[in-house]
């Protein structure tokens, strides 16, 4: 585990399975655009939390490179998921400053 201080906070990079995190409110969801399950994390995170997030989902989307939304975790051991789509190298401009 690495551990800083960042404006007062405790910042720290757990590694482990996003889906048994149960000492935190809320995990980051590295989303796509329509907020469904897909691979990596949202598809671990979809699994996991059941079809509710999926419909939760649903109403939200579509979400443009750098939005959020938030959800309840539902099966998860979590408050919420923030759904965060970022920008796809190459396809969302401006890509030079990537």
């Amino acid at each position: 585990m690495a551990q800083i201080e960042l404006h007062g906070k405790t910042v720290e990079c757990v590694r482990g399975d996003i889906t048994r995190q149960d000492d935190i409110q809320a995990v980051v969801n590295a989303a796509n655009a329509q907020l469904m399950p897909g691979g990596g994390v949202a598809g671990a995170l979809h699994s996991a939390a059941g079809p509710g997030l999926a419909e939760e989902c649903r109403p939200m989307a579509p979400i443009r490179p750098g939005e959020a939304v938030i959800t309840g975790a539902h099966n998860l051991p979590n408050r919420f998921v923030i759904h965060c789509l970022g920008p796809v190298y190459g396809v969302d401009e401006p890509s030079d400053h990537w």
